[in-house]
């Protein structure tokens, strides 16, 4: 009995043993391919994901350099033309019958022209207006606190002109200013193209304005830039990332015409701006 038991043992024991047996070459490449498709799919998400990712990130940065050129912009054209009023003129005697006057601002001593307060061309634009407040006034005793130009320069003097100068950089795509005679900063790069529009007020018969966009304005004198009541400002911008927008797919640009945007992302921003100084009527 003992030796049976034994023999039946080891009979047992070898039988398991030689059912355990390894991971063969099909089952191995199985899952070898079963581990690359789920690779595969992960790193395809990622792609996707980082795609999505940078054309949203691409068109918020957009958004935010069109906002601060507009807002820039439209800081200087609705002061533009405006001029200090003085509510107490001392050239006349009677101080209860004094009239209320408009003071012009002086740039170096010499009288400020109507240019000097609006023009441009399609791609250039000068703004003008008057510093309001005087040292000492009422609002702040330091003018350096309350009028700027576009690169942050204040008068040094009450009603002294205030003057920002927009231009377009066509060699380096971007949109710049300065004040007369100083050294132009960026204020947004990576600008596709810059134009604007002179709205004209004229009346064909009395009291019946009419409003007409102007772009030429080779030519120009003092009377016609008077009857300037606003400026459409249009700007194209153009991301750094490449999109993946179906081909074909095209913008509005300044110009009015379609143009191709399946390489990179554009986005054109248009806003008109009414100027304070002018009457509607």
């Amino acid at each position: 009995m003992g030796i049976r038991s034994l023999n039946s043992k080891a009979r047992l024991h070898g039988r398991g043993v030689t059912r355990q047996r390894g991971v063969t070459l099909i089952d191995l490449m199985v899952g070898i391919v079963i581990g690359l498709l789920i690779v595969a799919v992960c790193v395809a998400a990622l792609m996707i994901s980082r795609g999505t990712s940078g054309t949203i990130t691409d068109a918020a940065g957009l958004a935010q350099q069109g906002a601060y050129a507009m807002r820039t912009l439209g800081s200087q054209l609705r002061q533009a033309g405006s001029l200090y009023l003085n509510p107490n003129p001392k050239n006349d005697a009677d101080p209860f019958l004094a009239r209320a006057q408009f003071e012009f601002p002086e740039d170096a001593g010499t009288p400020a022209t109507a240019d000097q307060m609006l023009s441009g061309t399609p791609t250039t634009l000068t703004t003008g207006f008057s510093n309001y407040y005087p040292a000492g006034s009422l609002f702040s005793a330091n003018t350096d606190q309350l009028t700027a130009n576009c690169v942050g320069t204040s008068p040094t003097a009450a009603n002294d002109l205030i003057q920002s100068i927009f231009e377009l950089d066509a060699a380096t795509h971007e949109l710049k200013c300065k004040a007369a005679g100083g050294a132009a900063q960026v204020v947004v790069r990576n600008v596709a193209n810059f134009r604007l529009r002179y709205l004209v007020q004229t009346f064909p018969a009395a009291r019946q304005p009419k409003i007409a966009y102007v772009t030429d304005t080779a030519g120009w004198t003092d009377a016609n830039w008077a009857q300037v009541q606003g400026v459409e400002v249009c700007l194209e911008l153009y991301g750094n990332e490449v999109t993946t927008v179906p081909s074909g797919s095209t913008y509005i640009g300044c110009d009015g015409t379609a143009i191709d945007m399946t390489t990179v992302m554009h986005m054109t921003f248009r806003s008109v701006f009414q100027l304070r100084s002018r009457s509607t009527l």
